[in-house]
């Protein structure tokens, strides 16, 4: 089965920030790093993670693309339940994010469907009933998800798109195979300078050569050779001149004058971090006047999220409640037509999240 273009980048980008990851299971990490027990003030404290919730919906969807007939009733939203069940089962308060009205109509050389996914009611319905809390972004989820990462209203966020790193995020959770929870990556901005030797403005760089959501790269420049180049700190310097420069000069002026650097960079190599001279990448660069690509630019560095406005439009509240285990058992009856036995058997693991949040003194639904 092929892989979607834009997984294979995004996997393709995560692979360029490799040796920043730390492997770990979930449980272990949200622990040892956000659980803080219970003092005469209050209750434990729990890590805060954000979630893409329109990620989830993709990614399920894609599971079942050519099997739907046979993965019986609903398996999409079905897959979401079960992944909920481990979520809720974790020390952690969870919050999920949407995609919203205004996010880019263009992206990975296709439009975008403007209208909700057909997953989103339900999955909402089943978000608040396992006492897990929600909101739309106005434009994309992961920009949305960088900023409260950003703010310190989540802890870390948990994401298959390595776009999230470019809009700032300071600690990204991946997983590592298929099992949604188990084993994952983690990567930290202080492991992506140190360990990776890539900043902020070098992440932008790869995506905006090697390419992204929102610009194709440039033809014959992969991941490892935008990587180099970032090394000699093209992408800081683009960086601080895109967030500093009035656009006028940007993109008169400095865009036009950084593109002979970089080719300059590709031609000579003076450090010798390219290993060889790429002098046909160099003058593909050179043909390119729209290199580096403003739109892109504009969409990495001020993405459109409840902060672009002087007021906010999200509290900045995150917090969790016990699973409402009646509301979740109709649900169950509703959308899967589970026999008795095989609906008790499936809600074990909702009592264990109701144990478990017990535990951590969450509140009650029907005390709010």
């Amino acid at each position: 089965m092929s892989i979607p273009r834009h997984e294979k980048l995004s996997n393709g980008h995560f692979q360029a920030v490799a040796p920043a990851a730390s492997r770990r299971a979930l449980n272990e990490f949200v622990v040892t790093e956000g659980f803080r027990p219970c003092t005469a003030s209050g209750p434990p404290q729990l890590m805060c993670i954000g979630f893409d919730a329109s990620l989830w919906m993709h990614t399920v969807c894609n599971v079942f693309t050519y099997n739907h007939a046979g993965a019986g009733e609903s398996p999409e939203i079905r897959t979401i339940f079960y992944r909920l069940v481990t979520v809720s089962q974790m020390l952690l308060h969870a919050h999920f994010v949407f995609d919203g009205p205004q996010r880019p109509k263009f992206k990975r050389g296709k439009n975008v469907k403007s209208a909700p996914h057909f997953l989103t009611r339900c999955f909402q319905e089943l978000i608040s009933a396992f006492g897990f809390t929600w909101h739309e972004a106005p434009g994309e989820a992961e920009a949305e998800l960088a900023k409260l990462n950003t703010f310190g209203i989540v802890d870390a966020i948990f994401s298959d798109d390595s776009d999230v790193l470019v809009f700032g995020a300071s600690c990204v959770i991946r997983r590592q195979n298929e099992h949604y929870c188990d084993l994952v990556e983690i990567y930290t901005e202080d492991a992506l300078e140190h360990g990776a030797h890539l900043t902020r403005g070098g992440l932008l760089l790869i995506a905006l050569m090697s390419g992204g959501d929102y610009n194709d790269g440039i033809h014959g420049c992969g991941i490892d050779i935008a990587q180099k180049l970032a090394c000699y700190g093209l992408g800081d310097t683009l960086l601080q001149a895109a967030t500093t420069l009035p656009i006028l000069e940007f993109v008169t002026i400095f865009c036009v004058k950084w593109r002979d650097e970089v080719c300059q960079t590709l031609t000579l190599d003076p450090l010798g971090i390219l290993q060889r001279k790429y002098r046909e990448l160099a003058h593909t660069i050179q043909m390119t006047t729209d290199f580096p690509n403003p739109f892109a630019i504009a969409n990495y560095l001020g993405p459109l999220t409840s902060w672009s406005n002087d007021q906010p439009s999200f509290d900045g509240i995150v917090s969790s409640r016990q699973p409402d285990v009646t509301t979740i058992t109709r649900f169950c009856v509703q959308h899967f037509s589970w026999p008795v036995e095989t609906l008790l058997n499936k809600m074990r693991g909702v009592w264990t999240a109701v144990a478990v949040r017990s535990f951590c003194q969450v509140r009650d639904h029907h005390y709010e």
